[in-house]
């Protein structure tokens, strides 16, 4: 892009750096003018947040109706979203990987969480409750 030599500024006085200040002024005011738009996006899904955040708590005020204690209706919202978190972490895992990744979770103690751990846990619950039918 050429411009007229009167169209150029130039930085520290003797430094030689030059530059074109309409094309500085444009480009500035189009980064602003974005700025501005995404900050008015932000306080407009702020707003639908907060609404969604009154709505949530109807549901935790419903649920203690209910006769559910929030502090624990919580707790299982916040561990199911930690499940799925780590679903979706180990869904991109490739297959050596997944059996490697169970064996850890093995090593660790962590059987309930696999299928055949919660299915061997079921198995423990379903015997507990005919026992428990048993003894009565």
């Amino acid at each position: 892009m050429t411009t007229p030599d009167n169209d150029r500024a130039s930085v520290g006085g003797n430094s030689g750096i030059t530059f074109d200040q309409q094309v500085l002024d444009a480009l500035v005011a189009e980064y602003e003018e974005f700025d501005s738009d995404k900050r008015s996006l932000m306080g407009k899904a702020m707003n639908e947040c907060k609404e969604i955040g009154k709505s949530q708590k109807e549901v935790v005020t419903r649920a203690k109706e209910a006769g559910f204690k929030p502090k624990l209706f919580r707790a299982i919202i916040k561990e199911r979203e930690a499940r799925r978190k780590v679903d979706e972490i180990a869904a991109e895992f490739e297959e050596d990987d997944k059996q490697t990744y169970d064996q850890m979770r093995v090593g660790l103690g962590m059987l309930g969480e696999l299928p055949l751990g919660q299915a061997a846990l079921d198995k423990k619950a379903a015997q507990d409750g005919l026992d428990e039918l048993a003894k009565n």
